[in-house]
């Protein structure tokens, strides 16, 4: 069984010590061939992984945080650009050959994806999870997002797995980069210190949104002048710590995007469901409050399975594009002027722990 890893030595949670706990772990999978590639700059993980798409591996296995991981998938997979009728609301991809089983050992701050697969954020345990999976066969098809700026240019689309946005979210994502280049920790204290000064300014100065979607049933949503929106594959949206942060409660892999958005970040309720949100450590307590807020005070917008997604940032009048920070995956992309998002059922093979 020959292995690929590819690992990136500056995510946030890796240590010597859980390199050497993985190794030996996955030695343990019957006629194991292990070689280990280290990432050494962004976009190093995508090429190693495309250019693992011409050997012969049985698994690849990303060691790192979400953004190694979606640098692995799109190294991976063809572009989606390959979907077959682009304008239909349930694209496939268009088969172009297997591509090798992805398997993660997760190593990030947030680890979304991995543990929305069902990995452990324990690296020894995800480790042993794969060997277990590779051994009993346990694996999988999921779906993932599809996401650019040029939605015209069909060359043009990324893959993503977990979240992306545009505005408020990016603009912490973006602070914390420069905050990690100069020598600060980026742990979960600081994120939400960063979340609460960027929300303040978000008061003084909201982005305007607009939010237009269809649904994978073909029904059709428009949303005007949002300050916040977040756009996800996972549920949870993202972790703070152990905690999941769940803007769309209930939803699968499978089950398309989602939209999340406050129509307004001043009201005592856009304060009320944010705040409940970062705090809640009980899963089932936010559906019901969300719902709460959503009926009464029109300020929380949520709307599931959808095919796509696509987010313009406009200027106060409405009328002029006006660009913002943009977030894929808690990576920072620069600023854009709008982004559209995709939903691609069944285009991923991945070691599904549990899974028989």
């Amino acid at each position: 069984m020959k292995l690929l890893l590819i690992s990136n030595p500056n995510s946030t949670s890796i240590s010597a010590e859980a390199i050497r706990s993985i190794i030996p772990t996955l030695r343990s999978a019957p006629g194991a061939r292990i070689r280990t590639e280290f990432t050494h700059a962004p976009g190093h993980a995508e090429s190693i992984a495309r250019r693992a798409t011409t050997e012969e591996w049985d698994a690849i296995i990303a060691v790192g945080g979400d953004g190694t991981v979606s640098e692995i998938i799109n190294g991976l997979l063809p572009a989606p650009g390959s979907v077959a009728s682009p304008d239909s609301p349930n694209p496939h991809l268009t088969p172009e050959g297997s591509s090798p089983t992805l398997a993660i050992v997760p190593t990030g701050s947030a680890n979304v994806f991995a543990r929305a697969v069902g990995y452990s954020p324990d690296p020894r345990r995800a480790a042993e999870q794969i060997v277990e999976g590779l051994n009993s066969g346990a694996t999988r098809m999921v779906g993932l997002g599809a996401w650019s700026r040029t939605p015209e240019h069909r060359e043009s689309f990324r893959w993503f797995a977990v979240n992306a946005g545009m505005g408020l979210d990016a603009t912490v994502i973006r602070d914390m980069d420069m905050a990690r280049k100069s020598g600060a920790i980026a742990s979960p204290a600081h994120y939400l210190l960063m979340s609460v000064r960027t929300w303040r300014r978000g008061v003084a100065e909201p982005p305007h949104l607009l939010v237009e979607g269809v649904g994978r049933s073909g029904n059709a949503f428009t949303h005007e002048d949002l300050p916040l929106a977040v756009v996800c594959h996972t549920d949870p949206w993202t972790y703070v710590g152990s905690h999941p942060v769940r803007t769309n409660p209930g939803k699968g892999l499978d089950d398309g995007l989602s939209l999340f958005g406050l129509t307004s970040l001043k009201t005592p309720s856009a304060v009320k469901v944010a705040a409940e949100l970062l705090r809640s450590s009980n899963p089932n307590r936010v559906p019901e409050r969300l719902a709460k807020e959503a009926d009464t005070k029109s300020v929380a917008v949520r709307f599931d399975d959808c095919a796509r997604v696509l987010v313009e940032s406009r200027d106060g009048g409405g009328r002029n594009l006006s660009p913002l920070p943009l977030q894929v995956d808690g990576e920072f992309q620069g600023e854009s002027e709008r982004a559209e998002f995709r939903f691609i059922p069944d285009c991923l093979h991945i070691v599904a722990p549990g899974r028989r």
